[in-house]
């Protein structure tokens, strides 16, 4: 397969041990999606539909068990979820609105885990303040370009 803009001209068609390669507008290439522009919401929509399925996968038996401990459920949203959020993503160069959406759904996460209800005005700060005094362990960072960097959860994400 081949990856651009708009439909090839005869010039433009590959071939490969004789055999015409096809031609697409968009592409999924170990996990990673290809197009184009290198859009890098189509990434984070991708990252997030995989961490979507994850977590309802868990959901029934993990989350919305309330025999398991908060802190055991945040291990294992830490160790399940965010490699699969986040596999790879230091290597995207984010707008600031997929900055936002990453942290959103991060956040709404821990917070339905800590059983925080929107209603009581909690900022995502002191979401990770409770989360980190749980886990005995700071929450990573889920941002690149913070100062934490290195001891975020980036490292867990090599391409």
């Amino acid at each position: 397969m081949a990856c651009g803009r708009g439909d090839p001209t005869p010039s433009h068609f590959l071939q490969c041990s004789g055999v015409q390669v096809k031609w697409v507008k968009r592409m999924v290439y170990r996990g990673a999606v290809l197009t184009p522009q290198n859009s890098a919401r189509d990434k984070v929509n991708k990252r997030t539909a995989g961490a979507v399925q994850t977590y309802r996968q868990l959901q029934r038996f993990v989350f919305s068990n309330p025999e398991i401990r908060e802190a055991t459920k945040l291990r294992v949203f830490q160790t399940m979820l965010l490699p699969v959020l986040f596999y790879g993503m230091p290597l995207v160069p984010l707008r600031k609105s997929d900055q936002r959406r990453l942290d959103s759904w991060f956040h709404t996460r821990v917070r339905w885990i800590l059983g925080i209800s929107w209603e009581e005005k909690v900022t995502n700060q002191e979401v990770r303040q409770r989360a980190t005094a749980m886990l005995g362990q700071p929450m990573p960072s889920i941002h690149p370009t913070s100062s934490s960097h290195d001891e975020g959860f980036w490292p867990f994400c090599s391409p």
